[in-house]
């Protein structure tokens, strides 16, 4: 059998390319971590312990890269989307500020007008379709799509 040239080449990308797969098959590699969307509507702590259960958590988004790489997700999939910014722990201090999930607080926001609102009760953000794909606060009982992020492989 006879190969050309470029079918050579195709075939040592498709393999360089499982080879060098930093992420699990349907994952998606953005500044050394993996993304995946899942389209199942689940409140944000069943999200959180779906993203678990594949080895992650919702996203913490640490740079505007990051948010731009996550909002892009949402829109290609046109739902509003859990990530991983919440009052829960505050509202239990008396405190409504909002933190990640490993309790650190944005370095930058992205909220939309009128967003976080008041509340005293907690709540979970989303990035959400009906504000110009900005972040918005919900009841954490809510249902929403969500991204789950994990490090590289």
């Amino acid at each position: 059998m006879k190969l050309s040239c470029a079918t050579i080449i195709i075939i040592s990308c498709i393999m360089l390319r499982s080879i060098d797969a930093k992420c699990p098959k349907g994952w998606s590699l953005h500044g050394g971590s993996c993304y995946i969307f899942e389209t199942t509507p689940q409140d944000y702590r069943e999200s959180r312990n779906r993203c678990k259960e594949m080895g992650g958590d919702l996203p913490i988004l640490r740079s505007v890269e990051a948010q731009n790489f996550v909002q892009e997700i949402a829109k290609q999939h046109d739902e509003n989307t859990w990530i991983g910014l919440d009052s829960t722990e505050s509202v239990r201090s008396f405190n409504l500020d909002f933190t990640w999930i490993d309790r650190t607080y944005p370095v930058f926001d992205y909220w939309a007008e009128g967003q976080p609102g008041s509340s005293d009760r907690p709540k979970c953000v989303q990035i959400c379709k009906h504000h110009s794909w900005k972040w918005t606060a919900f009841p954490c009982y809510s249902t929403s799509s969500f991204v789950c992020q994990k490090p590289e492989e």
